[in-house]
């Protein structure tokens, strides 16, 4: 009767053993999903960091753009004026030159 129930210890033992060797195994998959999870949760932070960064560069660049744009603006209408001001003059000179040549005659 001993002898049995030394056998029933060691084969309750034996079980034990392997069902806490495969809960450490388990835990074991667990962590490792845990640390890559982990991983995953850095690397997303990170990107959001950057897509954050390169809106708030791309916003600077809009408003350079935008700036950028009023000033040719401004020197479109300013060299539009200097043009017609040059023509005007050109005119005023074949005008005032054609006139002294005809009363010259």
């Amino acid at each position: 009767m001993d002898l049995e129930i030394q056998s029933l210890l060691k084969a309750h033992l034996t079980t034990t053993e392997q069902r806490f060797d495969k809960l450490e195994d388990k835990i074991d998959s667990l962590s490792e999903v845990v640390i890559s999870l982990a991983r995953a949760e850095t690397k997303l932070i990170a990107l959001e960091e950057s897509r954050q960064d390169q809106g708030r560069r791309l916003g600077a660049l809009e408003k350079n753009f935008y700036e950028l744009k009023e000033e040719t603006n401004d020197n479109t209408d300013f060299r539009h004026i200097v043009i017609r001001g040059v023509w005007i003059l050109v005119t005023a000179a074949i005008t005032i030159g054609t006139g002294v040549y005809i009363n010259a005659l």
